[in-house]
C-alpha cells in the first residue's frame, strides 16, 4: 500500500507579495513614521514643559485685570498694604455700618477673582458690613492702583493674599 502524496500548494500569484518581503516593507515603513514623528512629539513635550514652568501660558491666559483708577466710596477707607517682597496692595476697608471707629470686630478678607478689580468686586461683599462685619477687599499687584506686575503667578498672588491677611 502507497502513501497518498500530499497535494502541493499552488505556486503564488505574481501580483500577491511574498511574506519574506511583506515584512521588510512594514518594517521600512514603520521606522520612516517613527523617524518623522518622534522628533515632533519629542519637540511637543519640551515645548509644553517649558510652557508650563515659564508661567507664561499661567500669566496670559487666566489672569485679566483691570487698572482703572476708582475713588473708594462712602463709608470705605482707603488702605495700603506691603507685602513681603515689596510690592504695595491697594485695599478698602468697609467697617461694619452699626461700628464706631475703633470697634473691634470679625472681619472678612475678600480675595476677589482673576478679573476685574475691587470696585468690580464691591457689591459681593458690600451686604456683609450691612451684618455687622468688617470688610477688607484688596487688589492683587497688577490689578486696580496696587504695583505693577507684567507676569502674574498663581505664588505672587499667594503672597499678597497672605499680606492681606
Amino acid at each position: 500500500m502507497s502513501k497518498p502524496q500530499p497535494t502541493p500548494a499552488p505556486p503564488p500569484s505574481p501580483t500577491s507579495p511574498q511574506p519574506r518581503a511583506q515584512g521588510k516593507l512594514r518594517s521600512h515603513s514603520l521606522k520612516r513614521y517613527a523617524q518623522r514623528v518622534w522628533p515632533r512629539v519629542a519637540a511637543l513635550c519640551v515645548l509644553a514643559f517649558g510652557l508650563r514652568w515659564s508661567a507664561i501660558v499661567e500669566s496670559l491666559a487666566f489672569y485679566v485685570p483691570s487698572h482703572a483708577k476708582e475713588l473708594p466710596p462712602r463709608g470705605c477707607e482707603e488702605v495700603w498694604i506691603p507685602t513681603p517682597d515689596g510690592a504695595k496692595l491697594h485695599a478698602w476697608f468697609l467697617r461694619a455700618s452699626d461700628a464706631p471707629p475703633g470697634e473691634t470686630r470679625p472681619a472678612v478678607l475678600h480675595c476677589h477673582g482673576n478679573a476685574g478689580n475691587l470696585a468690580d468686586h464691591l457689591a459681593f461683599s458690600q451686604f456683609l458690613s450691612h451684618r455687622g462685619l468688617h470688610v477688607l477687599l484688596f487688589d492683587y499687584r497688577g490689578y486696580g492702583q496696587s504695583s505693577p506686575d507684567q507676569r502674574l503667578t498663581r505664588h505672587k498672588l499667594r503672597v499678597d493674599s497672605l499680606a492681606a491677611f
